[in-house]
């Protein structure tokens, strides 16, 4: 039974735990270095993440003059909020 999935958790903890599923969970000894998804992976995720989660802010986060240095301080706060979690 996978018991995180059995009630309310913060999004961070969701998004971890997606993040750690993407390493071989079948291997007694996965190799997290070596699977674990890279910065710009998961950088492509959250953007479509945040595509689908919150329009209005992948709207405002796109149209903003400097869009890249908006979406990169977002991306490293949730990035370091997920891998307290991961």
């Amino acid at each position: 039974i996978d018991f995180e999935y059995a009630g309310y958790n913060p999004r961070a903890v969701d998004l971890g735990n997606t993040f750690c599923e993407c390493c071989d969970m079948n291997n007694l000894k996965p190799n997290y270095d070596a699977e674990y998804p890279t910065k710009g992976e998961q950088d492509w995720f959250l953007r479509k993440y945040i595509a689908a989660a919150d329009p209005d802010l992948n709207e405002w986060l796109e149209s903003h003059t400097s869009n890249e240095q908006a979406w990169d301080g977002l991306l490293e706060e949730l990035r370091l909020e997920i891998g307290k979690h991961a």
